[in-house]
């Protein structure tokens, strides 16, 4: 029997690893799909709560943002005060 040289892996390994990756992956993107999914729409409904539950804050953070996107276009961000 040729067995591959010791520390290396055999094909026979590899091909088994191919196999059991094209049968279970199918499986783990539905699992991945049905669970970020779910973390996804709880993370939006979580700031959404957040967000609609202190208008002045939205407005404020709003405001701020802008004043950062006038800066970026201008040409850059404020230096800090020494």
């Amino acid at each position: 029997m040729n067995a591959p040289p010791v520390g290396q892996p055999s094909a026979l390994t590899s091909e088994k690893r191919r196999q059991y990756v094209a049968a279970n992956r199918e499986k783990v993107r539905e699992y991945y799909d049905r669970y970020f999914k779910t973390h996804r729409d709880e993370v939006n409904a979580s700031a959404a709560a957040r967000r609609d539950a202190d208008p002045d804050h939205t407005k404020r953070i709003t405001r701020q943002w802008a004043e950062r996107n006038k800066e970026r276009r201008a040409g850059g961000a404020p230096q800090p005060a020494e």
